[in-house]
């Protein structure tokens, strides 16, 4: 789903996906546990929120459906920060 809204979302959304993906890869994969259990619920909550197409407001009502996507992971992007920025100093000490 990313893919296709590549030229739309601006490249520090992207990346900041992109490292909230790998934050929970590494912590389901017991790589990185320096997270608390709320981190890890709400990047899998906001993940699967935006992969799938059937949430509050379906992605195939278009603009609204993907409105309620972005504003969700804004949202969360927001409040995850501070561990968002924590994974990327340990990503880049590994």
């Amino acid at each position: 789903k990313l893919e296709r809204f590549r030229g739309r979302l601006s490249p520090g959304l992207v990346e900041d996906l992109r490292t909230l993906w790998g934050m929970l890869r590494d912590w389901l994969g017991g790589e990185y546990r320096k997270v608390p259990w709320a981190t890890v619920a709400a990047a899998a909550f906001a993940l699967l929120y935006f992969i799938n197409p059937f949430d509050i407001i379906p992605d195939f009502l278009i603009p609204a459906g993907l409105v309620d996507d972005a504003t969700v992971i804004g949202l969360v992007l927001a409040a995850l920060k501070h561990d968002l920025d924590k994974y990327r100093r340990w990503k880049e000490g590994k």
